[in-house]
């Protein structure tokens, strides 16, 4: 194994820290702030691995429903594409990635559009 592609385990629980998020409060309706989304993620990867995320996406319409998940992605310096499911743990909008996988093509063609 190579020792700077980080393993799909290594980087989960790099990125398995719950952040609060900013929210934006859009009438009665409080949605999740994707740059803060997209910190999270830029974050979790870099910190425990040998990566540089060149792009991160995460959508900007995400009400703050506790429970709920929504899909973000990473490109990286590596030429690897990973799709991250991130978890709204509650309703103050605190945050966690519990899923990280390599993305195909179609996937992220999908997700951008």
């Amino acid at each position: 194994m190579n020792p700077s592609v980080p393993t799909l385990r290594t980087l989960l629980s790099a990125a398995a820290i719950a952040v609060t998020v900013t929210l934006l409060l859009s009438g009665c309706q409080k949605t999740v702030n994707a740059h803060s989304a997209e910190a999270l993620v830029t974050g979790g990867i870099e910190s425990h691995s040998r990566l540089t995320v060149k792009e991160a996406t995460c959508p900007s319409d995400v009400s703050v429903t506790a429970g709920a998940t929504f899909d973000c992605t990473a490109k990286t310096n590596k030429r690897g594409r990973y799709i991250l499911t991130v978890a709204i743990l509650d309703d103050q909008g605190n945050l966690r990635v519990i899923d990280l996988k390599p993305a195909t093509r179609v996937q992220i063609q999908s997700l951008s559009g």
